[in-house]
């Protein structure tokens, strides 16, 4: 007698760890053939399913519809067709309604596909997580704050000790985020060849991305320097201090949680 009873009671146990999962995201778990039964009215789209409670159905679920074709190599295709909504659920059946027929398909392998049909078989959407991106701000900064040289027709680009201290307080709010990909782009005026500002533009890029990565322990993998020259102006005007806001390193980055 204790054993028929301990079988019984691990039966329900199993089945009640198996409801469990199933009401915590795992949807059609015990229904491998889920499927439409029939249309309780056509007009309204509104169907029969054979799956319920038992299956980990919540009222307000939505599934694909699909059905099996058997393509011109022999391999068996499947063709989805819409999607339904629970709208109310029994232990066994719910009653769903259909809220998006998909549109036929005309071409050399399948036949013409209706929308929902009695008889298709049923699919729980998959949902992905993806990393939530953090936003960080943009720092622009003018070749005059950072550099000992800031003028063009220089061979000296190395950064000013002024211009160390403003660079580490400046980018001291990347340090505390896991930095996925950092961006030094350096711009110039437009004095000068296009060749020569764009290496110019390069080398102060290099010099700021070199600085982070020897003196403040950045990775040196996770940042790209980039060098756009006079490709990309702030300020096309020759108004008095048009160069300062040309002559810029713009520093950006991306982070994940």
């Amino acid at each position: 007698m204790k054993s028929k009873k301990l079988v019984l009671v691990s039966i329900i146990y199993i089945f009640l760890s198996s409801t469990n999962l199933m009401e915590a995201g795992c949807p059609l778990r015990a229904a491998t053939n889920a499927k439409v039964l029939y249309f309780l009215n056509k007009k309204t789209g509104v169907v029969q399913l054979n799956i319920g409670k038992l299956h980990g159905v919540n009222t307000g679920s939505v599934f694909y519809t699909y059905r099996l074709h058997l393509a011109h190599n022999g391999e068996s295709i499947k063709i989805k067709t819409g999607q339904v909504k629970i709208d109310r659920r029994e232990e066994t059946t719910s009653v769903a309604k259909v809220i998006d027929n998909y549109p036929a398909i005309e071409d050399s392998q399948f036949a013409p596909q209706a929308g929902v049909m009695a008889g298709d078989f049923l699919e729980a959407p998959k949902f992905v997580i993806r990393k939530r991106q953090q936003s960080l701000p943009e720092l622009n900064v003018a070749y005059f704050e950072i550099f000992k040289e800031p003028n063009r027709n220089t061979s000296n680009y190395s950064l000013s000790h002024h211009g160390k201290e403003y660079l580490s307080k400046l980018v001291s709010i990347y340090m505390g985020a896991k930095v996925s990909k950092l961006i030094i782009s350096g711009f110039t005026d437009s004095e000068g060849t296009e060749s020569e500002n764009q290496v110019e533009s390069h080398q102060r890029a290099l010099t700021v991305k070199n600085y982070l990565v020897e003196t403040l322990g950045f990775d040196r993998d996770r940042i790209i320097a980039l060098g756009f020259g006079e490709t990309k102006l702030k300020d096309e005007s020759n108004v008095v201090d048009h160069k300062r806001r040309n002559r810029r390193i713009v520093i950006s980055a991306n982070s994940h949680n």
